[in-house]
C-alpha cells in the first residue's frame, strides 16, 4: 500500500489538475475525464513523482521560471496554441518566460505536479549532493530534451553557534559594584551581561547576574565574578542559538569616519551606527545624539544606493 503522505500529495495534484481541466472545459471537476493526459500516464507521472520524492527524503522543492514555448498542440477537442489552456490555467501566479522554441515544453500534468509541490525562489543557496537526469521522447534543435533534478542541503539563513551561560544570585551588592562588574565583564570578553531582580531565601530581594560567553572565556569571567562579588558559586550551562549574520564596517561621513553595525541581509538588513562613535561625534560637535545617529545611518544608506 502507498504511504498516506504519498496518497495525500497525489490527490492534491490530481485535484488541482481536475480543477484546471474543468475550468477550461466549462464543467466541474467531478465530470472531468483525464483523456487529454491519459489516465494511466497521469497516474504513473503523478504517483511516481510523489513516491520518488518520498523515497529520496526530499523535504522542500524549488523550481526555476517555466518556459512558455510556441506552436500548436493536438487534443481531442482540436488544435490549441501552446501552452495548452489547462497548462496556462495551472501556471497562473508562477513565474514564466517566453522562449522562441516550437513544441510543448510544459504539459498540464507537469505543471500540476510542479505548482502543487514546488516553490519558486529566485536566489537559492544550497550545497548540491546528488543529481538526476530524465530524457523525453521529443527532439528539439535548440537544446537536449532533458529534465535535471538536483538534491542538496539548504544552507541555513541564520548562523548557529554555542555559548555558555553563567548565572549566580547576588544579594547585599551595592549598585555601584554591579555597574562596575558589568563593565569589567564586557571589557573582558563577555558577549552580554544583564541583571534580573529575583526573590531569594527568606524573601530577600536580590539580583540574578547572567553572563553570556564563549567557552574560552569562562575561566577568566568566572574569576572576575568571584573577585568582585560575595557569591560562593556560579551555575554554568551550554546553549545553542541562532542569530542573524552581522558585521561592523567603517564608513566616511560628514564628521569623519564612523563605524556601522549591519545585522541581517537584503531586505531585512538593519543598520545600527556604533554608539561610541555617535557619542564621540555628538560631544565633539555639540550636537544631539539622535541627530548624529540618524545622519550616520543615512550616510550608509546613501553610499549603498550609489554602489
Amino acid at each position: 500500500p502507498l504511504d498516506p503522505d504519498v496518497k495525500q500529495d497525489s490527490l492534491r495534484i490530481f485535484t488541482r489538475l481536475a480543477l484546471a481541466e474543468a475550468k477550461v472545459h466549462g464543467t466541474t471537476k467531478e465530470k472531468v475525464h483525464f483523456h487529454e493526459v491519459g489516465a494511466v500516464d497521469a497516474l504513473v507521472d503523478v504517483v511516481g513523482s510523489v513516491l520518488g520524492l518520498k523515497l529520496l527524503g526530499v523535504e522542500e522543492i524549488y523550481a526555476s521560471p517555466l518556459p512558455l514555448s510556441r506552436g500548436m498542440v493536438e487534443t481531442s477537442h482540436g488544435n490549441f496554441p501552446i501552452p495548452a489552456p489547462a497548462t496556462l490555467e495551472l501556471l497562473f501566479g508562477w513565474p514564466c518566460k517566453t522562449v522562441e522554441i516550437e513544441g510543448e515544453l510544459v504539459t498540464p500534468t507537469g505543471a500540476a505536479i510542479l505548482t502543487t509541490l514546488a516553490k519558486y525562489q529566485e536566489k537559492l543557496e544550497f550545497a548540491p549532493q546528488k543529481v538526476g537526469y530524465g530524457a523525453g521522447d521529443s527532439d528539439f534543435k535548440e537544446f537536449p530534451n532533458i529534465l535535471r533534478v538536483i538534491i542538496g542541503e539548504k544552507i541555513p539563513r541564520y548562523e548557529q553557534d554555542e555559548i555558555v551561560v553563567l548565572e549566580t544570585n547576588l544579594d547585599n551588592t551595592e549598585p555601584q559594584v554591579l555597574g562596575y562588574l558589568m563593565e569589567k565583564l564586557l571589557n573582558s570578553g563577555a558577549k552580554d551581561v544583564f541583571f534580573t531582580p529575583v526573590t531569594m531565601k527568606k524573601n530577600r530581594p536580590g539580583i540574578l547576574l547572567t553572563v553570556l560567553a564563549d567557552t574560552a572565556q569562562v575561566s577568566k569571567l568566572s574569576e572576575i565574578i568571584f573577585q568582585e562579588t560575595y557569591t560562593s558559586g556560579i551555575r554554568m550551562r551550554k546553549e545553542s542559538r541562532v542569530k542573524l549574520p552581522r558585521q561592523i564596517i567603517e564608513i566616511q561621513t560628514g564628521y569623519g569616519k564612523a563605524r556601522v553595525k549591519l545585522i541581517g541581509q537584503d531586505s531585512n538588513l538593519e543598520v545600527l551606527p556604533e554608539f561610541e562613535d555617535c557619542k564621540m561625534i555628538a560631544q565633539k560637535n555639540n550636537l544631539p545624539f539622535r541627530l548624529v545617529y540618524e545622519q550616520i545611518r543615512q550616510a550608509y544608506l546613501s553610499q549603498k544606493e550609489k554602489k
